[in-house]
């Protein structure tokens, strides 16, 4: 990336910058157009054809738990290929020439897509043939082992950089990604050193997570009035790296080195080519290489006193060179970043994916994210209220016409949702850590949602109904009207909603959550559910459900649409993606749309049976596994996965069950809403026991199994309802189903089954023979009732149970 802050700074090698996060507008058109390959191969499901699960020993856990990484041996089964045009960086925005790139996408025979950018690398010789070169590359390897390619020799560049880090991103789940050092850039486009360093302020304050940021600026004077003006903003701990892009040949490395002195410089990148780095580095100046790690072996580096290498694995060689040489450096004692040259709408997922399938020291591979930040065009006219990380005005920026939500009668555009936030915010004015309501039905909802939190509040989506009060009461829910001063904006780690669990087995708790860990919720969800411009996922949830809430952020991640359907039919509207519990499936007796290609099943455990056979009449059914507390999903399967399984881990997240799950990732809310403010959830080492039981299966996909607090004993015998429920739900006349335990005489207690179907217990109880131990089958069968199904169609096992006693009750 190259980010000169004066005109004479030109572009270093391969300084590509792009707008962040771009992957989904590209991704919506990759299946139609451009180039397809695809092999005939049977397409078994990820059960057969998946790899067992790699554990790894978390040293930051004192318990030693197994760490899973999951990621299935799978297959290439088809290959496309689209033509992008992006500009290029280093000058202004009308003025900068527009270059070629590709994007290609692999997709795999359990399903799995990944992307790769694919672009010229310069001096490299001549832009090749891409199309050429990839359906050379595809036709060897498709229906081939994906592990094998990692280290081909035949991969030609610059295509082996996009299949590489495609294949890495199929191949993991980031299981180590929170020991990945994150680094930020701050742009220094235009205007003065004071201006840009008041920019840069907001920007720190609101990634609190950062601990390196680094400055592009080629101009010595320039870059060290920059350094310092941001010196004095930066928090505790946190350190400067300097990139001149090979510029300060005309300085005298000593002078430099007595300037900078006194700075929180923890390296300069490259200040001079190589070998006139050497003398830089000899005088006692911090340096790392940076283009030079491409020409010069790193025992020759090393000697110099090169304190670090910033490695590429696009003009290293690939990954097989890149493992190399960071077991060089790490015997050597030299830093590592990970960073790219071809920095593009994907980058920042393959760079994660790729630092984590590096050979250990896992902390020395650093992980460089220019990709994630918006450059700004110019120092503002007037300060916005959105802050340069609001995902909202990046969303407008991107892709500022494209239709964000859409009602019966109205529609908003990005740009136009951007615009009536910052209004809305500005007349809220400061409101710093208020908990104010929010009901969002459509339009309006959704901009006093932005609203809130860009004044600085904590919008609290209370339920309707009966508990609404209570649950106001217990937050301190304030009344709406300006405040006074000016709002902080949008800050990605601060408390930004609270949101009420279901309550399906008790109290509903008030959850708190950031707005990063909305949006690595929704970011994790579009690579396994890729949402964009032209898609439309209907909100069939509740939005005070995080289910629900969700979609939001999805749609700004990459440009898609949330549709609130009012009273139109299903079928009516051009419906991409629905989320659905399985009561909702259970109503819906028809086809699906011809429209629809994702449905994400959850909220409830979902019957076997009732999968299998919706799946059987064209449902597109992805079943999930998640919470409240963890920002929606934690795992998802394929559509062709085990119906009683719910997928493996989505990015970010770490899943062990032994057999208590519990699930440590960038999604675990800060805590409940409690009298003394927020309480933390998770433990010391992060991870958060959901109370559910569960196991890993061989494939590493999740199986759930019931929940702790729901076992009970009966004669001795451990009984847990959700098994007799999953087994009871695979009955092809069983809709729905639950069990609970109510008292017994004579074995302390016996289960009982509420199920929708028309079955009787003797049928039940034949049905249960061979399938389960004598002491699960159900004494009784009693029928279904609605009233025991909560707002969002999940059904309240607490009901079911007061309703068995009572009944019970009387019966004695």
């Amino acid at each position: 990336m190259s980010c000169g802050a004066h005109p004479g700074d030109s572009a270093g090698p391969g300084g590509v910058e792009w707008r962040a996060l771009r992957c989904a507008r590209v991704d919506a058109g990759l299946h139609s157009g451009g180039l397809r390959l695809a092999s005939h191969l049977d397409r078994p499901g990820c059960c057969a054809d998946s790899r067992a699960r790699r554990h790894r020993q978390d040293p930051g856990d004192p318990q030693r738990a197994v760490r899973t990484r999951v990621g299935p041996v799978v297959k290439l089964s088809c290959v496309h290929l689209r033509e992008e045009v992006r500009r290029w960086r280093g000058a202004p925005v009308l003025d900068r020439p527009r270059r070629r790139t590709w994007i290609v996408q692999l997709e795999t025979d359990c399903g799995a897509t990944a992307a790769g950018e694919i672009a010229w690398l310069p001096r490299h010789g001549p832009e090749p043939d891409i199309p050429a070169l990839v359906e050379t590359w595809a036709r060897g390897w498709l229906g081939r082992a994906l592990p094998d390619a990692f280290d081909d020799p035949a991969l030609p560049t610059p295509v082996a950089w996009a299949v590489t880090t495609a294949l890495a991103s199929l191949q993991c789940v980031w299981p180590t990604v929170d020991a990945i050092t994150e680094n930020g850039l701050l742009h220094a486009d235009t205007g003065s050193a004071e201006a840009v360093a008041r920019l840069w302020s907001a920007h720190i304050a609101a990634r609190p997570h950062i601990r390196t940021w680094k400055i592009k600026v080629g101009r010595l004077p320039l870059a060290e009035d920059l350094a310092r003006l941001c010196a004095l903003t930066l928090p505790p701990g946190v350190r400067l790296r300097l990139d001149p892009n090979r510029k300060w040949g005309d300085h005298d490395p000593h002078a430099v080195r007595a300037d900078l002195a006194d700075l929180p410089i923890e390296y300069i990148e490259e200040p001079v080519s190589w070998p006139a780095l050497e003398q830089w580095a000899r005088a006692g100046v911090p340096c790392a290489a940076d283009e030079s790690v491409a020409t010069v072996d790193v025992d020759t580096l090393a000697a110099a006193g090169i304190c670090a290498l910033v490695v590429k694995p696009s003009t290293v060689g690939g990954m097989g060179a890149v493992r190399a040489m960071l077991q060089q450096a790490a015997d050597r004692g030299l830093d590592v970043v990970l960073s790219s040259s071809l920095e593009g709408p994907v980058g920042r997922a393959h760079l994660e994916a790729l630092a984590c399938m590096l050979p250990k020291p896992q902390p020395a591979a650093g992980l460089a994210r220019e990709t994630l930040e918006e450059a700004p065009e110019a120092v503002p006219q007037r300060e916005r209220f959105a802050a340069d990380d609001d995902p909202l005005h990046r969303a407008a920026l991107r892709f500022p016409d494209a239709v964000a939500i859409e009602c019966e009668a109205e529609q908003m555009t990005f740009a136009e949702w951007d615009r009536a936030a910052d209004v809305a915010a500005r007349a809220l004015g400061a409101r710093t850590g208020a908990r104010l309501a929010v009901e969002i039905a459509g339009i309006e909802g959704a901009v006093r949602f932005f609203a809130v939190m860009r004044a600085g509040g904590i919008a609290c989506l209370v339920p309707p109904g009966p508990g609404r009060e209570a649950a106001t009461e217990a937050v301190g829910v304030e009344p709406w009207g300006p405040g006074t001063g000016r709002s902080p904006g949008v800050q990605a780690a601060r408390p930004a909603t609270i949101l009420w669990s279901s309550g399906s087995r008790g109290t509903p708790r008030a959850i708190v959550h950031s707005l990063g860990q909305h949006m690595s919720s929704a970011a994790a969800s579009h690579v396994h559910t890729p949402f964009g411009q032209g898609d439309r996922w209907v909100a069939s949830l509740r939005m005070h459900h995080v289910g629900g809430l969700a979609l939001l952020f999805r749609a700004l991640v990459a440009g898609g649409t949330v549709v609130f359907p009012g009273a139109r039919p299903l079928r009516a509207l051009g419906a991409t993606h629905l989320s659905w519990v399985p009561t909702q499936l259970v109503r819906d007796a028809g086809a699906p749309p011809d429209s629809l290609r994702h449905l994400l099943l959850g909220g409830a455990a979902a019957p076997p049976g009732l999968v299998a056979r919706k799946r059987a009449q064209g449902w597109p059914v992805k079943t999930t596994y998640g919470s409240t507390e963890l920002a929606s999903q934690v795992c998802t399967s394929t559509v062709d996965g085990a119906p009683e399984e719910s997928g493996a881990p989505l990015a970010g997240r770490l899943v062990t069950a032994d057999p208590g799950i519990r699930v440590r990732g960038t999604t675990t809310s800060l805590g409940t809403w409690g009298p003394a403010g927020i309480e933390p959830i998770a433990d010391p080492n992060g991870w958060y026991a959901t109370g559910d039981l569960g196991r890993i299966t061989a494939q590493g996909t999740l199986q759930v199994m019931g929940r702790a607090d729901t076992m009970f004993i009966s004669g001795g015998e451990n009984v847990f309802p959700e098994t007799i429920e999953r087994v009871l739900g695979a009955h092809p006349d069983v809709r729905r189903v639950v069990v609970v335990d109510v008292p017994d005489a004579v074995w302390g207690a016996r289960p009982w089954a509420f199920i929708d179907g028309e079955l009787d217990l003797h049928t039940v109880r034949t049905y249960l023979q061979g399938r389960l131990p004598r002491h699960a089958w159900v004494d009784r069968v009693l029928p279904w009732d609605n009233a025991g199904v909560g707002t969002t169609g999940k059904p309240l096992r607490a009901w079911f149970r007061a309703a068995a006693h009572t009944l019970s009750r009387a019966a004695d």
